[in-house]
């Protein structure tokens, strides 16, 4: 996702004549945006590190909240994941990778992270 936002935000400067004041203002912007994306990077990897780290009953164990498990959750979030990125590649029409999904923990989780 990184890589998208730079070349979208490099497109912009590239293809048209920018007042100082807009140069500068764009350059914040890639420094906030390469900032966040690290930081939801490290987030998540420290989410599914102490996720995996459980045994699997305990991941898929149901609980009364908004997902009734950890794996409903992760699903969750990488559906979110996966909708956004669509959503800035302008697809016209999105879908939910938990259509499809059966995998395990450890698969959701790389999948999760490689998503973001």
């Amino acid at each position: 996702m990184k890589r998208f936002l730079l070349i979208s935000i490099s497109n912009v400067t590239e293809n048209r004549k920018l007042s100082s004041r807009s140069l500068k203002q764009i350059t914040i912007m890639k420094e906030m945006l390469v900032q966040y994306a690290g930081y939801h990077n490290w987030a998540n990897g420290l989410l599914l590190d102490l996720i995996k780290s459980l045994p699997e009953t305990q991941q898929r164990h149901e609980v009364r909240s908004s997902f009734n498990s950890l794996y409903s959750t992760l699903l969750h979030m990488l559906d979110a994941e996966n909708i956004w990125w669509q959503r800035m590649k302008l697809q016209e029409h999105v879908t939910r990778p938990s259509d499809s999904f059966t995998g395990n923990m450890k698969e959701l989780s790389n999948r999760l992270m490689l998503q973001s």
